[in-house]
């Protein structure tokens, strides 16, 4: 009850302000409001489109970087997400009673401030119950009348919204004619501005096609840029600049819509600033050495006849490859450099890391092929690979007979051995042997044909040398001349054998092989005895030669009848020495002939030793005694003894002597019917 009647008796004793008071002081509020909140927008609007303004400026120079823009975004934003609060906290927040803002009107109005204050103040807590009703009305219709006197409108504490109304208001009018005059410019720019993050590429009035990606050139080789303006560019300029690192920039003319510049070559990473109009462009350029062939190898399959399973695996590095007509190759080429891609005659080709194979290659002409690879940096091989496929025939074998003279004779029961070599490009097939009479009306008007096969090849025997025989005997070739040959085959189907060169054989039986023997011992004896004759002659010159007197020698005539003397020695020991060949051949011959007994070859045997010793020995000493003696001034060589023959001599006439009688003693009766064959 009690605080009931206190409650009541407050608000009669409580006192409003005047009406007209009261409207002023918060119009005067809202009017501080406003003015203060449009300082911190147009502060805020002044800070974004100015920064939006710098964005576009540094646009228009060079492609301005993320941070830098996020910086200026974020600097931009500082009006209005930092002023525009604090405007709010301070002039708003702080000043939404009335109390607040009687206290803004001492800034203008000090006595009159602290009038209003104190009736505001009087009004809202009455502090002072001692007070009379009657004189605090007095009081507040006393500071109304002066309200009334004042306009409050100009009471704003430090009004800048016309200053941030300009401010603000030029960009805004830069912004739009932007907007109007150039749209795509002010969109790019504001996607740029408000989104830094974003990957968003600048516009330029000189727009070039493509990007920036990093570029692999070659190593220390001149290279070329070209820029290329889009076909929609507002702004074509007629020349551009490219700058590699610090070096001098290169200039390039408009070509259509392109600009090449040609560099010169680099060496090390870096890279190539492009600047054609507003245009700039900065390309990081690594220089490389090509991709070059370190292996290139052909795996070639013969044609099916020639019987090889496996592979044949040939190394072309040197571009030429040789194969025969029906043969497929595949081509296996490893680089220093993983391949990105190859081609065999413009056709893609398979490629795995660094290695390229390619497709079967059949060959049956002569052709030529270009191989080509590039590297997955886009580096090409300098020149092509050129690969020459030589369509070679399958050249026919060859075949020889080895250790087997012509016109040889024969004894019909005699084994003759031999070798035969052949040879083929892809495989000797076969090797034999094949014979043929010689025919004569009178000798062998029948005469004997026939063949043996001597040896089986494998296709990858491409030389063969084997060994051979043959026995008139054992073939059932009677006595006769004939024709040895060999023959090879290799396995091209439907060839025809290849033969060597055809050997005279004579077959004779041991009586008539005895008889021929005979017949060539008698001309072996008479050479015998024309290289004694002629022996003897040279001793009689050498005897003339010796009793010239000393002075003589000086005499250019003597000297040259010398040398002459020494030459003819010469050549009557090399007429020895073929004489005791022939005669060791001869008793070698009788040998094998069973009608021959053991004393006559051993008597021809002593005759040929004691020859044989002579030719050695004494002739070519002779003969060189002669030569100094020619050569060199003061008394003649004496080459033997003023009355008589040389002990050789004596031993080459007893020799020749013992060759008539050895002959004679195996000569049978009819020796003058011996053929000769």
């Amino acid at each position: 009850m009690h605080q009931t009647q206190a409650k009541t008796r407050s608000q009669k004793d409580a006192v409003n302000l005047p009406p007209r008071m009261k409207a002023a002081l918060e119009q005067y509020q809202k009017r501080v409001w406003i003015i203060k909140l449009a300082e911190g927008t147009l502060a805020g609007i002044f800070g974004i489109m100015i920064s939006y303004l710098v964005v576009f400026g540094l646009d228009r120079m060079f492609d301005t970087p993320t941070l830098l823009r996020v910086l200026i975004l974020l600097t931009g934003m500082v009006g209005m997400v930092l002023f525009l609060p604090l405007k709010y906290y301070n002039w708003v927040w702080r000043h939404r009673s009335l109390e607040g803002i009687a206290r803004l009107l001492q800034h203008k109005f000090p006595r009159f401030g602290d009038h209003v204050l104190g009736i505001v103040e009087l009004a809202s807590s009455r502090t002072d119950q001692s007070a009379s009703p009657a004189l605090v009305e007095a009081a507040m219709r006393q500071v109304d009348a002066e309200v009334a006197k004042h306009n409050l409108a100009d009471a704003v504490p430090n009004p800048r919204h016309r200053r941030w109304a300009y401010a603000a208001g030029i960009p805004i009018i830069l912004v739009v004619i932007g907007i109007v005059v150039i749209p795509a410019t002010s969109r790019n720019t504001f996607a740029r501005w408000l989104t830094p993050w974003r990957n968003v590429e600048r516009y330029t009035f000189a727009q070039l096609e493509g990007n920036a990606d990093r570029r692999v050139v070659a190593y220390a080789e001149s290279f070329d840029v070209e820029a290329r303006l889009k076909e929609d560019s507002p702004w074509k300029p007629e020349s551009g600049e490219a700058q590699y690192a610090e070096q001098t920039p290169i200039v390039a003319e408009r070509d259509g819509a392109t600009y090449k510049f040609q560099l010169p070559p680099q060496t090390k990473d870096g890279s190539v600033a492009l600047r054609v109009g507003d245009a700039r462009r900065s390309i990081l350029v690594e220089p490389k050495l090509r991709p070059a062939l370190k292996d290139l190898t052909a795996k070639v399959q013969l044609p099916d006849y020639l019987q090889r399973q496996e592979p044949r695996i040939d190394d072309i590095r040197g571009g030429i490859v040789n194969l025969v007509k029906g043969s497929t190759a595949t081509l296996e080429a490893t680089t220093t450099r993983e391949l990105s891609e190859a081609t065999l005659n413009n056709r893609p080709q398979k490629v795995d890391g660094a290695r390229v194979m390619t497709e079967p290659i059949a060959v049956e002409t002569t052709t030529e092929m270009h191989l080509t690879w590039r590297d997955r940096f886009g580096l090409a091989a300098r020149e092509p690979q050129v690969l020459r496929f030589e369509a070679l025939d399958d050249e026919s074998p060859t075949v020889a007979l080895n250790k087997l003279k012509n016109n040889q004779v024969v004894i019909s029961n005699e084994v003759l051995a031999f070798e035969i070599q052949a040879s083929d490009d892809f495989g000797v097939k076969r090797i034999g042997l094949e014979w043929t009479g010689i025919a004569n009306p009178i000798h062998n008007p029948e005469p004997t044909s026939g063949e043996k096969i001597v040896s089986a090849g494998t296709p990858t025997a491409d030389t063969v040398t084997v060994a051979a025989t043959f026995s008139p005997k054992r073939e059932s070739v009677k006595p006769q001349s004939l024709r040895l040959r060999a023959y090879a085959e290799d396995y091209l189907p439907n060839r025809d054998r290849v033969y060597s060169s055809p050997l005279v054989l004579h077959v004779l039986t041991p009586s008539e092989h005895f008889k021929w023997l005979v017949g060539q011992m008698q001309l072996w004896t008479g050479a015998a005895k024309d290289v004694h004759d002629k022996e003897l002659q040279l001793h009689q010159i050498n005897r003339e030669l010796r009793d010239l007197p000393p002075e003589t020698l000086d005499d250019p005539a003597q000297r040259k009848r010398i040398q002459e003397q020494a030459a003819a020695e010469r050549a009557n020991a090399a007429r020895l020495d073929s004489l005791v060949e022939t005669g060791i051949e001869l008793v070698q011959e009788a040998a094998k002939n069973e009608e021959f007994d053991a004393e006559q070859l051993e008597a021809w045997g002593d005759i040929i030793e004691q020859l044989d010793e002579i030719a050695g020995q004494r002739m070519p000493s002779v003969a060189d005694l002669l030569s100094r003696a020619a050569e060199a001034p003061g008394a003649p060589a004496e080459p033997a003894s003023a009355g008589e023959p040389t002990d050789s001599e004596a031993q080459e006439s007893q020799a020749a002597q013992g060759q008539q009688s050895s002959s004679t003693k195996g000569e049978p009766n009819d020796s003058a019917k011996v053929e000769k064959y």
